[in-house]
C-alpha cells in the first residue's frame, strides 16, 4: 500500500525543507519514499507544492486523483488549488495564514475567506486550521518555527515513532537551530493529539 502526503503553499515559506524532514522522517522509518517538487515562481511568492509518497514500494512520486490521505497547507488559498488530490477522507492540517497573491491584490481575484466551509461542502472533516506563525511567535519569539510545529500536528495522525521525526530533524536542519524545531515539533504534536477529530 502506497500513502500519500501533499503539502503547499508559497514561495519563501520553507517547503522544501519540510518535505525534506517528511520524507525523511518516513525513509527513517523503514519506507520506500519517493517525493516530487514543483518550485513555481517559489522567488516571487508564487505557488509551490511538494508531493510525498510513501510504502514497501512506490513506483511514482505523482499522487494519483483523489487519492491523498494528508495535506499540510502552510498558506490557506493554496489549500484549494489541488482539489483533485483530494476526498472526503483526506486529513488536513492547514495554516491560518493569509498571503495575497498577484492575481488578488491586483484586483482580478477575490481572496476565498471560507477555507473550511469551502472543504465541508466538498464533504471532507478532518481539518485542522491553526494560526501556527502567532503560535510560533509567542512559544519560540520565531515565526520559522510554524513549519514545524505544523509538521507535528500532521504526525499525530500518522503512525509512526516519534524518534523517527526527530532523527529527520537533526538531518535536515542547521544544527543551531534543531533543539528549536525538536521543541516546535512536540508543541504541535501536543496539539494535534489534543485536537483529535
Amino acid at each position: 500500500m502506497v500513502n500519500n502526503i501533499f503539502i503547499s503553499g508559497v514561495g519563501g515559506q520553507g517547503i522544501i525543507t519540510a518535505s525534506r524532514i517528511i520524507s525523511g522522517a518516513f525513509f527513517e522509518a523503514g519506507f520506500d519514499v519517493k517525493k516530487a517538487e514543483i518550485h513555481g515562481l517559489s522567488q516571487r511568492g508564487g505557488s509551490v507544492v511538494s508531493q510525498i509518497r510513501y510504502g514497501d514500494k512506490v513506483f511514482s512520486p505523482i499522487i494519483p486523483k483523489a487519492k491523498c490521505e494528508h495535506v499540510l497547507s502552510l498558506e490557506k488559498m493554496e489549500t484549494l488549488r489541488y482539489m483533485e488530490l483530494y476526498n472526503s477522507k483526506t486529513r488536513f492540517v492547514i495554516n491560518d495564514l493569509k498571503m495575497l497573491p498577484i492575481t488578488v491584490s491586483s484586483g482580478k481575484f477575490d481572496y476565498p475567506e471560507n477555507v473550511k466551509d469551502i472543504l465541508f461542502s466538498r464533504g471532507i472533516n478532518d481539518i485542522k486550521l491553526i494560526d501556527a506563525d502567532a503560535m510560533a511567535k509567542k512559544e519560540f519569539s520565531d515565526s520559522r518555527m510554524a513549519n514545524t510545529i505544523l509538521i507535528g500536528v500532521m504526525s499525530s495522525s500518522i503512525d509512526i515513532d516519534e524518534n523517527n521525526w526527530i532523527s529527520s530533524i537533526h538531518k535536515n536542519i542547521k544544527n543551531k537551530y534543531i533543539e528549536k524545531n525538536i521543541q516546535a515539533f512536540k508543541l504541535g504534536k501536543k496539539y494535534g493529539v489534543e485536537n483529535v477529530k
